[in-house]
């Protein structure tokens, strides 16, 4: 259920309460489309196709690459998941796993 209340929207889903401000989401206009924003961004797209978890899944390197990225990269301590690295994998490429990460519906 949606629910508006002046500059807040509230998404209820049972007992989780995700809350955030319209005025924000409104601002990011065509910014988050410029060329030099994109490369931050791509996945947004990639993860709601319907292909994404035959893409990401498809090998166990694949796997590793795509969740290796964004460990590593919005880490400050690039390293810091390096050590967990397998197990991350070893759950992802568990049946079902990746496709209840990514919004495919």
């Amino acid at each position: 259920m949606l629910v508006c209340r002046g500059e807040r929207v509230k998404l209820h889903t049972g007992s989780v309460v995700c809350s955030f401000s319209i005025s924000s989401l409104l601002s990011i206009g065509p910014r988050m489309g410029a060329p030099d924003r994109l490369n931050e961004i791509w996945y947004q797209s990639l993860n709601q196709m319907e292909m994404a978890p035959a893409l990401v899944g498809g090998t166990r390197e694949s796997c590793a690459r795509y969740f290796s990225h964004f460990l590593r990269h919005w880490a400050y301590r690039k390293d810091a998941f390096d050590d967990v690295l397998e197990q991350f994998i070893d759950n992802f490429l568990r049946p079902g796993n990746l496709e209840g990460g990514f919004c495919t519906l």
